[in-house]
C-alpha cells in the first residue's frame, strides 16, 4: 500500500455518510425520550397516590399487609394503618403499594350466585347412599 491509498482511505472514513452512525443517533434521542417519559408517569403516580392517600382508603401495603387507612401524616411520611379491630400499625408512606378497590368484592360475589360446573355431592350420582 501507498502512501496515497491510505491517505484516500483516511479521507472517506473522516467524510463519507455513514448509516450506521444516524441509526446509533435515533437510538440514543430514543431512549432518552423513554427515561423523561418514565419519570414524568412516576410523578403522576405518587401525585395521585397522595390525593387517595385518606383515612378510611382501603390498601395493601409492599408486603402484603391489608388495612384501612386511620391516620396519615405526610410531614414524617407515616402511615397508620388499621389491619385488624383495633389493631393500628404505622407504615412508611412508601410502604403503600396499591389501593383496594371494591369492584373484586362484587365479582366474587357474583361468582357465589352463579351456578357450580362441578359436581358438588348434592347431584344423583347413580350410588346408594352409605348408612
Amino acid at each position: 500500500m501507498t502512501y496515497s491509498t491510505l491517505l484516500a482511505a483516511d479521507k472517506e472514513a473522516a467524510g463519507g455518510f455513514n448509516p450506521m452512525m444516524i441509526v446509533l443517533l435515533l437510538l440514543v434521542v430514543l431512549m432518552i425520550f423513554m427515561m423523561f417519559r418514565n419519570r414524568k408517569k412516576a410523578q403522576a403516580q405518587q401525585e395521585e397516590k397522595k390525593t387517595k392517600l385518606l383515612p378510611g382508603a382501603k390498601v395493601m401495603t409492599t408486603a402484603g399487609i391489608f388495612g384501612t387507612v386511620k391516620y396519615v401524616d405526610l410531614d414524617e411520611n407515616k402511615v397508620t394503618l388499621e389491619t385488624a379491630p383495633g389493631q393500628t400499625m404505622v407504615f412508611h408512606a412508601q410502604a403503600i403499594s396499591t389501593f383496594v378497590d371494591d369492584q373484586p368484592a362484587e365479582a366474587a360475589s357474583l361468582a357465589e350466585t352463579t351456578k357450580p360446573t362441578e359436581n358438588d355431592g348434592n347431584q344423583d350420582d347413580g350410588e346408594a347412599p352409605r348408612a
